[in-house]
């Protein structure tokens, strides 16, 4: 099931115009420089009157070169080890052709809804652009630093340009802290801070932060009102109503649905229709109004292509084959969802990618193809939790409940569902009577076969999971080729202290607070998971987790 898909919002600095976004990267390329691989390059920083103190987060092995006279003496050059070659005409590049299909700007200091390419262009550049940044992430983030000490406004101007490129890669979390550093001084009613709560609203859904993600979009909602309709009005709308759907506040996400539609129709911005038209399917999916949902789908299906960013297009994807599943067409949605995952990997954008795949899972279950279905939900629980999506990872439980409902391992579905109602509560959400209703059925034979003992303990097994921990557990249970797991290496030998440590890692404790909770030192507990890994060969925290589960500790 795609419910509660997060609004992963990419545009254009709402507010700024285009000479405003190219000044940031234009500094840039004094923060980076295209110098051949035989020599030295130096990274050329803009200075005041007197030289700043160079700041250590610069990182190691950067030092001082001697400043020459002459017309460019308000250039202070740092010299950065030999290998660290930094592109920076081709960095500021690529974020102008990364920015191609995600942004929108106008000329006139507003956001006028078109992107610069159509979407069947754009795919394959951005995806290009993409890797670029990838490679050139620590030149890009040494200049975001350097201006966060020197030149904030630069460096909220370059933040904003650079968010397509931290959702795109599913970098929510540092992403956000960046922004937020960056945005804490600029003033209400400055364009620059408009655009910064949007794009903290926006990664604070990819989060799943969702109080905080409706307090960016409310603020929005309130600065962008004064001015009168506008694309950042449209937008605060949009991603209020994603915020309000996802806490089960229906009936205000849907009349923001509405309006962000009606304001985005008054002032010509296709984009801010097609996430009104989604908002709304979602809406009614959600109270079970399927023919509704399908309505509201197909009509964001018809707006061109060509008018709205690649992201909202493949977004549409999704919702659309989402209600086609809800409504019975399961040839048409197997038809949209493949190309929607197609579409999604051209683009390398893994928020989408995890989606689909999601939705591929359920469509290969309800096929029988049962195989098939657990590759898809293995695939699709990997990417969300390597880019920490934790509503599809949540999502993705609920699935590999119904998974496990389909081969008749009833004591794996109800621990997995009781973890996915665990995770829904620590997140805040509410599960959605349309859910509720499918796993009624299932858990009634569940409880016939397991009886009131074991059905008891399998909920109570699963409502002690983290959702890290229901991940991992999700994750063994999706293998493409199910088989039962090999006898734990070296359990045997574990005391029941070690034992006991392992079950502690597994809920997701840290080292500090296994040691406040058995009462003993930090230095113990080290001591205690060294020799553990010594009898298990379990190094990682996860090869511990996953012991546990396959005994059952968990």
């Amino acid at each position: 099931m795609l419910h509660r898909v997060v609004t992963d919002k990419i545009t254009q600095p709402i507010g700024v115009p285009r000479r405003e976004v190219q000044e940031p990267l234009e500094r840039l390329r004094l923060v980076q420089a295209g110098i051949l691989r035989d020599r030295p390059p130096v990274l050329a920083l803009q200075r005041s009157k007197q030289a700043p103190q160079i700041p250590h987060r610069m990182g190691p092995g950067i030092r001082p070169v001697k400043q020459r006279p002459g017309p460019r003496a308000d250039i202070l050059k740092l010299r950065i080890p030999r290998g660290k070659i930094f592109s920076c005409h081709r960095t500021v590049r690529e974020i102008g052709l990364f920015r191609g299909e995600y942004g929108h700007a106008s000329n006139n200091g507003t956001c006028s809804g078109r992107i610069h390419e159509p979407t069947s262009r754009s795919s394959p550049v951005v995806l290009e652009a993409a890797r670029w940044l990838d490679a050139e992430d620590t030149a890009a983030h040494q200049g975001l630093a350097w201006a966060l000490e020197h030149d904030r406004a630069t460096a909220l101007r370059l933040a904003i340009a650079l968010a397509p490129w931290w959702y795109l890669r599913g970098r929510f979390v540092a992403g956000s802290e960046l922004l937020r550093a960056a945005a804490g001084h600029a003033a209400p009613d400055e364009d620059a801070w408009c655009a910064a709560q949007l794009w903290l609203g926006w990664l604070a859904l990819g989060t799943n932060e969702l109080v905080g993600a409706l307090g960016h979009f409310t603020a929005v909602r309130a600065a962008a009102a004064a001015c009168g309709p506008s694309p950042a009005l449209a937008d605060g709308l949009a991603g209020r109503s994603a915020a309000l759907l996802n806490v089960g506040r229906i009936p205000e996400g849907a009349e923001d649905a509405r309006r962000a539609l009606a304001l985005a129709k008054e002032i010509g911005y296709p984009a801010g229709e097609t996430l009104g038209l989604m908002h709304l399917s979602l809406a009614a999916s959600y109270t079970g109004d399927l023919e509704n949902a399908l309505a509201w789908a197909r009509q964001a299906q018809r707006i061109d292509p060509a008018t709205i960013p690649g992201w909202v297009a493949r977004l549409c994807d999704a919702f659309l084959t989402d209600v086609l599943i809800e409504a019975g067409e399961v040839a048409s949605a197997q038809l949209r969802c493949a190309e929607g995952l197609a579409r999604a990997r051209l683009a390398g954008s893994l928020f989408d990618q995890a989606n689909c795949l999601q939705l591929m899972a359920e469509l290969d279950r309800q096929a029988g193809h049962i195989s098939e279905a657990g590759a898809h939900l293995r695939e699709a629980l990997e990417i969300a939790a390597r880019i920490g999506f934790r509503i599809r990872l949540i999502c993705c439980l609920d699935d590999c409940g119904h998974l496990c409902a389909a081969t008749l391992h009833w004591a794996e579905a109800v621990t997995i569902w009781a973890a996915y109602a665990a995770c829904l509560q620590d997140d805040g959400m509410s599960d959605l009577p349309l859910e509720a209703r499918r796993r009624r059925e299932p858990l009634r034979q569940a409880g016939q076969v397991l009886g009131p003992g074991l059905m008891r303990a399998a909920e109570e097994r699963g409502a002690a999971m983290t959702l890290a921990t229901a991940a991992e557990f999700a994750a063994m249970l999706a293998a493409a080729r199910p088989q039962q797991p090999p006898a734990p290496t070296g359990l045997p030998q574990l005391s029941p202290r070690e034992r006991e440590l392992v079950t502690l890692v597994a809920q997701g404790r840290t080292d500090a607070q296994i040691a406040g909770q058995l009462y003993i030192s930090v230095r113990t507990v080290r001591s205690h998971l060294d020799r553990i890994r010594d009898k298990t060969r379990c190094r990682r925290r996860a090869d511990l987790t996953r012991l546990a589960l396959q005994a059952g500790l968990v």
